[in-house]
Formats: C-alpha cells, structure tokens, sequence
C-alpha cells in the first residue's frame, strides 16, 4: 500500500504545474486612457458653457439701496449675480443696463428683487415696482410676483406688486 501512494506521488510531482496565466488585453489600457481624455475635455467644454448669456450692469440712480450676496451686504458691485437679492429704501432707485442692449430696468422705491437664475433674466419681485424698457430678447424676462408671473419678450412696461399684481404695458 505504501509503494501504491509512492507511485501516485511521483505521478503527482512529474506532472506538470499549470499556471493560470494572465491574458494581458493591451488595448484596455488605451480605453482607459481615451476615457479620461474625454471626462476631462468634457469638464473643460462644459465649464466655458456655465457664462451667463446676459449681463445686468447697476447703475444706481440713489444711494438708497442694498445688494445681498450670499447672505451678505456688499458694496462696489457692477453686475447682478445668480442669487443676489436688491433692496431699494423709501426713494431710492436702482437702474439695471443689459450689457450690449439698449434695454434698462428701474427698480423703484421701495421694492425688493431677488435675481433667480445664471442669466438674472428670472426676477423675483417680492414687493414693489419694476420699470423697464427691453429689447426683443431671445430668451424672454420672467418675473413672478406672489399672485404669478410674467413673460417679457420685449416691450416697456410697469409691473407692480405692493398688495396686489398689477401690470402696465406702454409700449410693445
């Protein structure tokens, strides 16, 4: 019996040892390499997409106003941001040139805005009047009031919301 497990011990080691190997696929390399490339072209092309499209420059009629930031009373500031918040006090008023138009936005007394999208073509009058005058625009202002909101393509126009909406168009 003992020369019986010898033998097969013998046979055992004579065999030969198979290895598994490892099939290398040189091409995967090269996938991972081409994916990268187009994640970080990707982020590059779609971080240029994030400018805004329109730019509301202020140009204060009174120094009766406050500009919110992130929470925060700034001063010195030339163009309205996604989230800025425009508080103007008991006579004052702001004026808001579209970059490269002849379009103009008057904030008046008394009012409160918050400007709700990259472009601040979405405003929120939380209270009082907005003035304006704009050109035909490709992308139309929206403002909303507490009682709904309005789309302006291009016209010159008075919305008011001190209680109740009211919307005056002068021209357009």
């Amino acid at each position: 019996a003992l020369e019986h497990h010898s033998d097969l011990k013998e046979w055992a080691e004579s065999q030969e040892k198979q290895e598994s190997k490892v099939i290398a696929f040189p091409y995967v390399r090269w996938m991972f390499a081409m994916a990268a490339i187009l994640v970080v072209g990707f982020v590059i092309f779609t971080s240029g997409a994030q400018k805004p499209e329109l730019y509301l420059e202020i140009h204060s009629v009174s120094s009766n106003y406050k500009l919110i930031r992130g929470g925060e009373m700034v001063e010195d500031v030339s163009l309205v941001q996604q989230g800025d918040q425009i508080l103007v006090g008991e006579g004052g008023q702001v004026r808001l040139d579209v970059q490269d138009q002849d379009s103009r936005i008057f904030l008046m007394s008394n009012s409160s805005v918050n400007f709700m999208n990259r472009d601040c073509n979405k405003i929120n009058l939380q209270q009082g009047e907005i003035r304006a005058k704009l050109e035909k625009q490709k992308n139309p202002f929206v403002i909303k009031t507490n009682e709904g909101e309005a789309e302006i393509i291009g016209t010159e126009f008075s919305l008011s919301d001190k209680g109740d909406t009211q919307l005056w168009v002068t021209s357009g």
